[in-house]
């Protein structure tokens, strides 16, 4: 045994777990216990405040081999980067605050002062002073709230900047936050500064004019304001004196139709006593016609020398009309209309289909002869026709099927 190795190892207990556990620990779980452990022992638990919870916590990207001054590093260099924006964001803020004293000293002032009355004799100058002074915009409230707002954002990252160790790293939205409250303040510096800037200009070109008034801006603008309440009130009477009259115009019609149509109700009741008697005739006139024509229809489809003109459909057979080499009916029956959709299309279709060709070339019923002159087609058209009237008449009595 060398001497090196009789010696007892004076290493301190603490330094060997933390080794052991360095070397042997690699899920992120565990080295997120094994860091918690390193700073109970060396720098106290961490102190971000209650409102900071660990959903809300950016933690840095660990390894099995990541080492505790490291992870201390990376969350000194994010907590670094929240004071920094923090600590600008809080000068702008301040920048706010003087553009707002610029802005009562030099802009609200103005109604009761020398400077002001140049304003006062120009009625254009007048008026958009009085827009600009009404505005709404923040007032030194709004700083305040600014600070506030910042102050309670980086309270973590403050706190935890001089504890040695200290792994607490701001979330990501911290930024966002502060950068989205930076351009809020921008823009209500921007808004002042135009606007007294504005200001300015009107007050140099009324100072060029070398008209002196009088009265004083305010005084100008209690007279500018009592002019547009007035022309507003003038505006509300005429349009409420054309609102009346449209309700009375509207009222005066309403009561017009309303006579109307009570003289053409009493006027149509009398009509109808007199056409009430003539519309029964009609209808049973009708009725009567429509009658006398199914009878009529009921008679020639029953008519077996009609009936013979259309036998290659009338007929019983097996084959059906336009299905030539599907599967044959059990039995003997008609054509069912619905397959004759086809073959009714035109007198041609019709005439071929009647004489064994095109949807019918299979058909086992009887068969006429193809048409050849001129006669003989049109005479075949008016068969066509007769067919689709006397169709429905042939359906009710089982001489053709739907």
């Amino acid at each position: 045994m060398t001497d090196s190795a009789a010696q007892p190892n004076h290493e301190p207990r603490s330094n060997s777990n933390r080794a052991l556990l360095l070397k042997f620990v690699l899920p992120a779980g565990a080295a997120i216990v094994l860091l918690f452990w390193i700073v109970a022992k060396v720098a106290g638990p961490p102190i971000p405040p209650a409102s900071v919870t660990a959903a809300s916590v950016a933690t840095p990207s660990l390894s099995s081999q990541t080492q505790p001054d490291e992870l201390a590093t990376l969350a000194a260099h994010n907590r670094a980067q929240v004071t920094q924006r923090a600590d600008q964001l809080l000068a702008l803020i301040q920048d706010f605050e003087t553009e707002l004293k610029i802005w009562t000293t030099d802009v609200q002032t103005l109604p009761n002062t020398a400077t002001g009355k140049a304003l006062a004799t120009n009625p254009s100058y007048i008026a958009a002073f009085d827009a600009i002074i009404s505005k709404e915009r923040p007032g030194s409230s709004a700083a305040q709230r600014y600070r506030e707002t910042v102050q309670n954002l980086t309270q973590s990252a403050r706190a935890t900047t001089t504890t040695p160790l200290s792994f607490y790293a701001p979330p990501e939205r911290l930024l966002v936050e502060l950068d989205t409250l930076t351009q809020s303040v921008q823009r209500d510096i921007a808004d002042y500064h135009s606007d007294r800037e504005s200001v300015q200009a009107m007050v140099v070109a009324a100072g060029k004019s070398g008209t002196a008034s009088v009265e004083t801006l305010e005084s100008a603008l209690q007279r500018h304001r009592e002019r547009q309440a007035l022309a507003r009130a003038e505006i509300i009477r005429q349009h409420t004196e054309q609102a009346e009259r449209k309700a009375a115009e509207l009222e005066a019609s309403a009561r017009a139709e309303q006579i109307r149509r009570e003289g053409e109700a009493k006027a149509e009741q009398i009509r109808q006593l007199g056409e009430q008697n003539a519309a029964k005739i009609t209808a049973e006139t009708e009725a009567s016609n429509r009658q006398a024509e199914r009878d009529r229809l009921l008679a020639e489809a029953k008519d077996l020398a009609v009936q013979k003109l259309f036998a290659p459909f009338l007929e019983k057979g097996l084959i059906r009309i336009n299905i030539p080499n599907g599967p044959k009916t059990p039995y003997p029956q008609p054509v069912s209309f619905k397959d004759m959709r086809n073959v009714l299309s035109d007198a041609q279709t019709f005439a071929k289909c009647g004489a064994g060709s095109y949807y019918c070339k299979h058909n086992d019923r009887p068969r006429w002869p193809l048409p050849t002159t001129e006669a003989e087609w049109k005479e075949m058209e008016r068969r066509r026709q007769l067919f689709v009237k006397l169709a429905p008449v042939w359906i009710e009595l089982g001489l053709l099927n739907p």
